[in-house]
């Protein structure tokens, strides 16, 4: 039970990644759009 759930947990962290890009990349497009927002 423990593994399928693990698993379903790492297909789907993999899938965020390949959609969204990874942890920095997010972190940059956050900053970039708070950037734009205050000028």
């Amino acid at each position: 039970v423990a593994c399928s759930l693990l698993d379903r947990q790492v297909a789907k962290l993999a899938e965020d990644f390949e959609n969204e890009g990874g942890f920095t990349e997010r972190l940059y497009r956050v900053r970039t759009a708070k950037r734009r927002e205050q000028r």
